[in-house]
């Protein structure tokens, strides 16, 4: 009875120790969810930080350069000079020199390499080429040996979807070739914004009679850029019924997008592209990562590893001035593919006037001859 009384005892205490076990695991589980959201939400706000031109903290002056200049995600002394002679050029002697009082009063080095180190280890975002992270003995299991390094400045897209609860949806984007005006681009939205739009929401569903001149003009201003930029969208009529969902309609436009540029060379390779969306609800969980990751193996196939897709994200439209312009666009265009006879209306109005400085027929929503940098492609 003795021996038997003992089997119990240590059976009973092996499956404590299970229990225990399991309870543990859960509990380390819930920690790293915990963790994981918390990362997902810290690197959103940096990246609208950085978007938005919002860079009065340290950690948004180093995400912006490693956002702007890919470099610099592989050298920090690169980082730290870049970032002196963006957000500092005060300091500067003869636009390159330092004096050593300055130092004491200027951020320091280690304190941006800290910053860089959080930004890609833990949120994940602007990270290092293949070799640089084994030298960091930084190993992350998302990236893969053939996402090659690409460190030429990714040209931008900004792009948003139009009508997914009517017949027909518009997927519309705005392409941004040379990177180093983002900084130009930003600052002109940010200047007309505190001085003109304050309370206005600039978004083509608020058309108002108090915000459509004010429309016209925030509009006019990417036109300023014309040369570092490009319009491209697809009209999916009765999208339903050729797509399986609007993600996969992303993929279309951007892929067809893509080689399109490459044809017309405004894009020369190799070259990696940062996709900025607007936000929906069908962006939760892993589902823009899925996307980025078939968009890279479908162009490493096409284009011999030449291009990749370095970021695929999404932001509320109205914390994105280029976000904002892309809403206009695609707003104007699903508007006016439903009325083939534009009327009197406000947002009438405002759409054959948005068509008309982009050079696109208000009857058929196709780009009209001699209009470049626009390309419409109706599915």
């Amino acid at each position: 009875m003795v021996e038997i009384t003992e089997v119990q005892e240590i059976g009973n205490s092996t499956d404590e120790e299970k229990v225990s076990g399991k309870v543990e695991i859960k509990k380390k589980s819930l920690k790293s969810r915990k963790r994981k959201k918390k990362a997902e939400k810290a690197g959103k706000r940096l990246l609208k930080q950085i978007y938005t031109l919002d860079t009065k903290h340290l950690i948004a002056k180093v995400g912006f350069i490693l956002n702007q200049i890919p470099r610099t995600r592989d050298n920090d002394k690169l980082l730290t000079v870049e970032i002196y002679k963006t957000f500092y050029r005060d300091f500067l002697v003869d636009g390159d020199k330092i004096k050593l009082d300055d130092l004491l009063t200027l951020p320091k080095s280690y304190e941006m390499q800290r910053y860089r180190a959080h930004i890609q280890n833990v949120l994940g975002l602007f990270r290092a080429s293949p070799d640089v992270q084994k030298r960091r003995k930084v190993r992350r299991k998302e990236w893969r040996e053939d996402e090659g390094s690409i460190l030429s400045p990714p040209v931008e897209v900004f792009t948003t979807e139009c009508g997914s609860d009517s017949p027909h949806l518009v997927v519309a984007s705005l392409w941004i070739y040379d990177r180093l005006k983002n900084h130009s681009i930003l600052s002109e939205f940010r200047d007309f914004k505190e001085k003109k739009v304050k309370n206005h929401r600039l978004i083509f569903s608020n058309t108002t009679k108090r915000n459509i001149e004010m429309a016209n003009e925030f509009f006019d201003l990417i036109l300023k850029f014309s040369d570092f930029i490009g319009f491209k969208a697809h009209i999916f009529h009765d999208y339903k019924e050729k797509v399986d969902s609007v993600h996969e309609a992303y993929l279309e436009h951007v892929l067809e997008s893509m080689d399109d540029e490459v044809e017309r060379n405004n894009i020369k390779l190799p070259k990696s592209l940062s996709i900025i969306k607007s936000s929906s609800i069908e962006d939760e969980g892993n589902i823009l990562e899925h996307v980025r990751s078939h968009m890279n193996k479908i162009m490493s196939g096409k284009y011999d590893n030449n291009v990749f897709i370095d970021q695929f994200f999404s932001i509320d439209t109205e914390s994105s001035p280029l976000l904002q312009i892309t809403d206009f666009f695609a707003g104007s265009l699903h508007y006016l593919y439903g009325n083939k006879t534009p009327g009197k209306k406000l947002k009438d109005k405002l759409a054959c006037e948005i068509m008309k400085k982009l050079k696109i027929s208000t009857r058929t929503c196709t780009p009209k001859r001699g209009s470049k940098k626009t390309r419409i492609t109706i599915i």
